[in-house]
């Protein structure tokens, strides 16, 4: 009968602290802010040889706003100028490698799922659906002579999701924000119309980066 009582009184004192813990937990907040990435940007597809194509170094730079929807969702519109392209290694006769510069203006929607903690620190794993406007695009190497190009058949416009996770730790009047995310196109990136097939190739890219936001 003791026993009984004990389990009794140890099951309710676990619910308080368990009741506790939820009352305490630092609840996401909608907010705005920016992030600055460090892309290592690459292409995929049937077409590209990977023993001489490798990722190139870019970046790129994000505003957004987050509206938090309970503890454990919110939707994340982003407006982002991204750097993306890759790099062939010892390009020919030249000796150096060739670098595919492509930059875009990328919007994407994120659905973020927010983990509460009862700390500052708050977890998150996030995807979404982007798309993308080329600016530019450009073959530079590294040669004797500067050698700059526009390139002209490149798809005006690209599609692909994204996914990744992050953290947000709240600092002053928002949160510091870091994430990993991937993104992986969908369309092709040459669009030659005098041609019958385009290059089996794709842009993809592993960013990183760090930001802050401001709560509303």
């Amino acid at each position: 009968r003791k026993k009984e009582i004990k389990m009794k009184k140890t099951l309710i004192l676990a619910l308080l602290l368990a009741l506790v813990t939820v009352s305490i937990a630092e609840v996401p907040k909608s907010g705005a802010g920016i992030k600055l990435h460090m892309n290592l940007a690459g292409v995929y597809g049937d077409d590209v040889n990977e023993d001489d194509i490798i990722s190139r170094n870019a970046f790129g730079a994000t505003g957004f706003v987050s509206f938090q929807f309970g503890n454990y969702f919110s939707l994340q519109p982003e407006l982002s100028y991204m750097s993306r392209g890759y790099k062939a290694e010892d390009f020919s006769y030249y000796d150096t490698d060739l670098i595919t510069k492509l930059d875009y203006f990328q919007f994407l929607i994120l659905m973020r799922f927010t983990i509460p903690t009862n700390s500052p620190v708050t977890p998150s794993f996030f995807f979404g659906p982007a798309g993308s406007l080329n600016i530019d695009a450009k073959l530079d190497m590294d040669t004797d002579v500067p050698y700059n190009e526009d390139i002209d058949d490149v798809r005006v416009y690209d599609a692909g999701p994204v996914f990744g996770a992050g953290i947000d730790v709240n600092i002053g009047p928002g949160a510091v924000v870091a994430e990993g995310r991937y993104y992986m196109g969908l369309l092709k990136i040459i669009d030659r119309t005098d041609y019958d097939r385009n290059p089996d190739s794709y842009n993809k890219a592993v960013e990183l980066a760090i930001g802050y936001k401001f709560n509303l």
